[in-house]
């Protein structure tokens, strides 16, 4: 399984909870970041400092 978004459902369901809805989009939003590092062809954009924060700050709340 390569969908962090489904991860943290099932690990949810696991433990009888439920994933904020900003930890799923964070999460969403990190799937992009991963499939272009593992599939180049998916057509990322520039990359820019943006980006970047916006990874990181999405990373923090999907660990917390």
């Amino acid at each position: 399984m390569h969908s962090i978004t489904e991860v943290l459902k099932v690990l949810a369901q696991t433990v009888s909870s439920e994933v904020p809805e900003d930890v799923l989009v964070c999460a969403s939003r990190l799937e992009r970041h991963y499939l272009s590092a593992r599939y180049p062809d998916t057509g990322l954009a520039e990359y820019n400092r943006w980006d970047a924060e916006e990874a990181l700050e999405c990373l923090r709340k999907v660990v917390a």
